[in-house]
């Protein structure tokens, strides 16, 4: 559902489906949408891991842990 960091994660018809929160009914859809499509279930999975290796893989994760503290404490005192 769209809430918290889930919208931030996911790319909504492309490696997921995001629904509005409470709402049974969309959810519903959705999930028999993918029960009933084995190659939509392996595209999006396909998609969202080569997405989740880049984004998530550790290199990129320090770095980007760096650049918080680098915005959050400042340059010259690192």
């Amino acid at each position: 559902t769209k809430v918290g960091g889930v919208p931030q994660m996911l790319e909504d018809g492309v490696t997921g489906f995001l629904c509005p929160a409470k709402n049974e009914d969309e959810l519903a859809k959705k999930i028999k949408l993918l029960a009933s499509d084995c190659s939509l279930r392996v595209k999006m999975g396909r998609q969202a891991r080569s997405i989740a290796a880049v984004r998530y893989h550790p290199r990129n994760i320090a770095a980007k842990l760096d650049e918080a503290y680098h915005d959050v404490i400042g340059n010259n005192l690192l």
